[in-house]
């Protein structure tokens, strides 16, 4: 995502009007790209991890969730809650190794 550009001055400007940019009005255009690439970054794990998750886990698991280091998965069935328990540290591992900018803690699986 592009940030809003303020226009340039004019390198030869001689007006009345002051040159100076408002820190403020800076401040609030780059922490609203940060904000925006950060959440695009997040949803990227998010989607990574489901399309991890096999094809025939893919209709019993969801990702719900990416916070503070911890992904979240809400899982409706008991049996493939088991399985993907044995799984977690591959998961892990590969999440990992695909987005070494994050920190990935743990994966947590909930069923519901």
């Amino acid at each position: 995502m592009q940030p809003k550009l303020i226009p340039r001055i004019e390198r030869d400007y001689d007006g009345a009007n002051p040159t100076g940019r408002g820190v403020s009005k800076l401040l609030s255009i780059l922490i609203a790209d940060i904000t925006a690439t950060h959440q695009k970054q997040l949803t990227q794990v998010v989607e990574a991890f489901q399309e991890m998750l096999q094809t025939e886990y893919k209709d019993y698991a969801t990702v719900y969730s990416f916070i503070d280091g911890v992904v979240l998965v809400i899982v409706k069935n008991a049996m493939v809650l088991s399985i993907l328990n044995r799984l977690l540290a591959k998961y892990k591992t590969d999440l990992q190794q695909k987005f070494p900018d994050f920190k990935i803690d743990s994966i947590k699986l909930k069923l519901g």
